[in-house]
């Protein structure tokens, strides 16, 4: 049925958040799911934050550099 064996660490791993999981209740997932939402949320505001502060930067150097062509 299986063409390779299944890591016993693989399969252990598994077994222990599923029962975890299982073992929840709904408003307990809910408030994880909120949870990881969450976080979620903030590490892409400060990933495009990141972003925009470095355009900015970028947009800065850039009126700041004098121009070689009217030299």
């Amino acid at each position: 049925m299986f063409d390779r064996p299944t890591n016993p660490t693989t399969l252990s791993y598994a077994s222990s958040l599923g029962t975890v999981v299982f073992s929840l209740n709904v408003n307990e997932l809910v408030a994880l799911g909120g949870l990881v939402l969450a976080l979620l949320t903030f590490v892409i505001n400060w990933r495009y934050k990141h972003l925009h502060y470095r355009l900015a930067a970028t947009k800065t150097v850039a009126k700041e550099a004098p121009d070689v062509a009217e030299g």
